[in-house]
This record gives structure tokens, C-alpha cells and sequence, in this order.
């Protein structure tokens, strides 16, 4: 009578079993990294490049911004802040940059080039030169 049995069963199962942990648990820490990478480019920060040249003297054209999604959580935008907003138009979804000058409940003019706040002529920390073309604010379209 023969007997037939693998030695080397155990050895190989082993072996297996290592090699098989070994991909599960690099498998896990790619998709772990990756779902990371996706949530903190789609909840906490974004880069994006300043176009045009209506943030003269603070952001020039072809600049690039971090924006970061989680500054306002916690509190509102403040005066002189530099926000970042998604504008939806027809075609395209696209970011506009601005300034926050005006908060809510405030009264904002546009006399003489100044801007006023509740008639008080906005002393701004920046060097900026006087608005000769109001726009929309001179025509009175602009609504809280």
C-alpha cells in the first residue's frame, strides 16, 4: 500500500495565502487612496487659474488659486475677503472671482467712483483707483 500525501501542501498554502492578503491589502489601500484623493479634490480644495483681469493688482490673468471649499463652515464671508463662486451659464459651468465689499443688510453706492457702505466712504486696505464704469450698480439693477 502506498501512501500519497503532499508534504508540501502547507508550504504552498501558505504561500498562497500570503500572496493572496498581499493583493487584498494593496488592492485596499489604492482604492482607500484614490477615494481619499477624489473627496478632497471634491469637498476640501480645488485649484483653478484667475481669468481676465477684473482682480487687477491682487490676481493677474494666468495666476493659479487653491480654493479652499471648507473656509466658510464655520463662519460668513467677511469684508474684503477673496471668494470664489461657480456661475452656471447656458453652455458652461465656470468660477468667478471677486472681492466681497458689501455684506448683507448693508447699503452699497457707487457715487463719484468711491464706493460707499451706509454712506460711509469704504476706506479699502488695498490701492485701488476709482471706479469709472459702475455698471450694473450706477443703473440700480443690483438687488440684495
Amino acid at each position: 500500500m502506498e501512501f500519497d500525501y503532499d508534504f508540501e501542501r502547507e508550504e504552498k498554502r501558505t504561500k498562497f495565502k500570503k500572496a493572496f492578503f498581499s493583493f487584498f491589502f494593496t488592492f485596499l489601500a489604492m482604492a482607500a487612496a484614490v477615494t481619499l484623493a477624489w473627496a478632497i479634490t471634491h469637498y476640501a480644495f480645488e485649484k483653478t487659474n484667475m481669468v481676465g483681469d477684473s482682480m487687477e493688482s491682487t490676481l493677474s490673468a494666468g495666476d493659479t488659486l487653491l480654493i479652499n471649499k471648507l473656509a466658510y463652515y464655520r463662519h460668513a464671508p467677511e469684508r474684503f475677503d477673496v471668494v470664489v463662486f461657480e456661475v452656471s451659464g447656458r453652455e458652461h459651468s465656470f468660477y468667478s472671482i471677486r472681492r466681497v465689499i458689501g455684506l448683507p443688510g448693508e447699503k452699497v453706492e457707487i457715487r463719484d467712483g468711491y464706493v460707499y457702505i451706509n454712506d460711509e466712504l469704504l476706506e479699502e486696505p488695498v490701492n485701488t483707483e476709482p471706479m469709472l464704469i459702475e455698471g450694473l450698480a450706477l443703473k440700480g439693477t443690483c438687488r440684495p
